[in-house]
């Protein structure tokens, strides 16, 4: 029979494959540099202060597991979990954490896609790489659904990251369950933004994170995991280290093209009349070059666009209008504004455990479509 491992094996060798440029776009990565320490980013409250969720830190059945840089040597963060995990030295399976009755977390993968490669959205990833992969090694899809506030934390921790140029990112978040042969249950969490760059040019990416257990403990050790990545407790310190790594390395760019610029422009005027003559032509070359790159830029952006569905939904009860992303039939909304998109009419974040500590309602479709 098929274990999980071989899910995650195909999977991790289907991300490798797929995967392009590292982007100073996510944390995940750095899972794989990681070990168990007392942490007290400011009182493990992280750069989230008075984090509500905190005083977890103070049960006895909760500890922090810190996630290392490799390259700063300082933690990433860290993450509660329960005092039964345990760190994992079996870097075979490529494990993260263990727990008791088989309890296995992996490492987070990732896989950033070329600048201005074809867009694929996360609905897509998951129907024709995710389940094409666990139906081939004899897994049977059980459910999957939206996790609102796992994208609330992604979008908060990519706001504290340097950029060197203006982006906007778009990001959604959806768990899938499977069941193996064996009868054990697998979680995968698919993070996925689409980037859409103000100098030109767009991306997009997924991070996934893996669980599985069995049956009698799976929902136990499923909601530990949510709430271990939903507190993740961000260094300040690494945050500062890294957005002054990347901060200098956008300096130095820059300083080299102003100098290579400058060399240029000093050959240019010590040069002779034929040399001025080869570099208009050169700049009429460029001219048509940069044409050609804004045209190609705007296809793609129009290209996103299409991907990012809009449509007008209301409030019924207060007739506020809102403009939503996506093709889900059923959308409902907290106080916040935060809202949930799904096919399944059947499904309640009121009744739901990992989102019902806010109030949801319902939106109107005002486009009947």
């Amino acid at each position: 029979m098929k274990t999980s491992y071989t899910l995650y094996f195909v999977l991790a060798v289907f991300l490798s494959a797929c995967g392009q440029q590292r982007g100073n776009d996510q944390f995940d990565e750095f899972n794989y540099g990681s070990n168990e320490n007392n942490v007290d980013f400011n009182n493990q409250g992280g750069l989230d202060g008075n984090n509500q969720q905190k005083r977890n830190s103070n049960k006895r059945d909760i500890k922090y597991h810190t996630i290392m840089d490799p390259q700063f040597g300082i933690p990433v963060g860290a993450m509660p979990i329960p005092t039964a995990w345990r760190e994992s030295n079996n870097t075979k399976e490529n494990l993260l954490l263990e727990g008791p009755n088989g309890l296995k977390i992996y490492k987070a993968m990732s896989n950033y896609s070329q600048l201005n490669a074809p867009i694929k959205s996360i609905d897509r990833f998951i129907h024709e790489d995710i389940k094409q992969l666990a139906s081939a090694e004899g897994y049977r899809f059980v459910k999957q659904y939206p996790l609102a506030q796992i994208v609330q934390f992604d979008k908060r921790f990519d706001s504290y990251l340097f950029q060197a140029t203006p982006v906007q990112k778009h990001y959604q978040c959806i768990a899938t369950e499977w069941e193996n042969q064996e009868g054990i249950l697998s979680l995968i969490i698919v993070r996925y933004y689409v980037a859409q760059y103000q100098i030109g040019g767009s991306g997009w990416g997924v991070t996934v994170n893996c669980l599985e257990a069995p049956k009698n403990s799976f929902e136990t050790n499923k909601k530990a995991f949510i709430n271990g990545l939903l507190n993740f407790q961000i260094n300040p310190q690494w945050v500062q280290a890294n957005n002054q790594y990347w901060s200098q390395k956008a300096q130095l760019s820059a300083a080299g093209h102003k100098q290579r610029m400058a060399a240029i422009e000093s050959f240019g005027k010590n040069n002779t009349a034929a040399h001025n003559s080869r570099m208009a032509s050169s700049d009429a070359q460029y001219n048509n070059w940069r044409n050609e790159q804004l045209s190609s830029d705007a296809r793609q952006s129009n290209y996103v666009n299409g991907i990012w569905e809009r449509k007008n939904m209301t409030d019924p009860n207060t007739g506020q209008q809102y403009q939503v992303d996506g093709y889900d039939n059923t959308v409902w909304m907290n106080q916040d504004n935060e809202y949930i998109g799904t096919d399944n009419t059947l499904y309640n974040p009121n009744i739901d455990n990992n989102v019902n500590n806010q109030n949801w309602i319902e939106l109107d479709n005002n486009n009947n479509n």
